[in-house]
């Protein structure tokens, strides 16, 4: 059966409006279109300000490990990326300022002089400059630091200035007398400013740390060794507070001395310190043939004058004052203006039957120990 044809018109497209922008300009030319080179333009900024807050920082991974005191790691990382851009004054800067709070003022000093060379004395600089005096031993430096920051603890180097005020003002009373109560207050001060302002864990450690150290100084026995447990208590690895409170601890508690320098000597079994400060102990204790087998393994060491006395001194309790004198005459070779040696060797020419030589001895112990107090 055919299909009939149908006398309906024929369908025409629906019409689409058209936008301005891809209507022709003229017959045959159709106009540009700036929308996708603006949508292109807004994605690349848009992509540029991403990477500047989320992209990586090329300095974060040394912050990082400034914040865990790491001062080594830091300085390595410093090296690498000074290496590959010699001319980036933050890494610069932060490589002086690492290599000041490690410790290694001759670093410092030479980043602050590339600093210097490329980017002038700027605020940035004179502030690490006059840190680094502070620390290598510039009190008036020091001083100074201290009274223009520490009612300001909203500034950022706050904290910087409190820990280079104690790295230098503690580090250069090591030995001395007590220092005044003005002293003393500011350095308290100092240090709880500091645990108030870095709050990290390794922070907080070396704050603890430094009230020991002030404690010492202020002749405050319990009051020190309360402070090192409390380092011990957040870190007990920490090698310093075990080992400082093992020497305090060395004639109030010397069995309690000799348990932390055993656990030191089995973590740093090649530290002679340990090893001398063990021997020294045993010795106390009367464990005599333990001290002299650690002693004889440290006479040729860094330790070496201080084991020959300590040998010396076992011969003498031992009753063998012969065998301790060329062991003392040995250490005074090698240190003849130390105190100790020369008091050893006045207890060995007593023993001996020499009191002439004994009171020699004697009086040049005490004209040291007089030089020693007044510098």
């Amino acid at each position: 059966m055919r299909r009939r044809k149908s006398n309906a018109p024929a369908s025409h497209p629906v019409p689409v409006a058209v936008p301005a922008a891809a209507t022709t300009s003229a017959p045959g030319r159709p106009r540009k279109s700036w929308r996708p080179l603006a949508v292109l333009g807004l994605l690349v900024v848009a992509g540029w300000g991403a990477w500047s807050v989320w992209g990586p920082d090329p300095l974060g991974e040394v912050r990082a490990a400034l914040d865990r005191r790491e001062f080594r790691t830091a300085d390595d990382l410093l090296t690498k990326r000074l290496t590959e851009r010699p001319d980036d004054a933050s890494a610069r800067l932060l490589a002086a300022r690492t290599a000041r709070r490690g410790g290694n003022a001759v670093r410092a000093a030479d980043h602050l002089r590339k600093y210097r060379e490329s980017h002038g004395e700027d605020a940035e600089y004179k502030l690490e400059a006059a840190l680094l005096r502070a620390q290598r031993g510039d009190p008036a430096e020091a001083d100074r630091l201290f009274a223009e920051h520490v009612e300001r603890p909203e500034s950022p180097d706050t904290a910087l200035v409190m820990e280079a005020y104690l790295e230098a003002k503690l580090k250069a009373r090591a030995g001395a007398e007590m220092p005044d109560a003005t002293t003393l207050a500011a350095l308290r001060r100092a240090a709880d400013l500091w645990r108030r302002l870095r709050p990290g864990r390794e922070d907080q450690v070396q704050g603890r740390l430094w009230l020991a150290m002030i404690h010492e100084r202020a002749k405050d026995h319990p009051a020190g060794v309360a402070a090192l447990r409390d380092v011990l208590e957040l870190d007990p690895d920490h090698f310093d507070a075990r080992f400082l409170l093992a020497l305090s601890l060395a004639q109030a508690d010397p069995d309690e001395s000799r348990r932390h320098l055993e656990i030191l000597r089995d973590q740093y079994p090649g530290n002679d310190y340990v090893r001398f400060g063990l021997a020294t102990t045993y010795r106390v204790l009367g464990r005599r043939a333990d001290a002299r087998h650690l002693l004889s393994g440290l006479v040729d060491g860094p330790t070496r004058v201080s084991a020959l006395v300590e040998l010396a001194s076992l011969d003498m309790d031992e009753g063998k004052a012969a065998d301790a004198e060329p062991r003392l005459r040995a250490a005074l070779a090698v240190a003849p203006n130390s105190g100790d040696v020369n008091l050893a060797m006045s207890r060995c020419q007593q023993l001996t039957g020499h009191p002439a030589e004994a009171a020699k001895y004697r009086k040049r112990f005490e004209e040291i120990e007089a030089a020693r107090q007044k510098q």
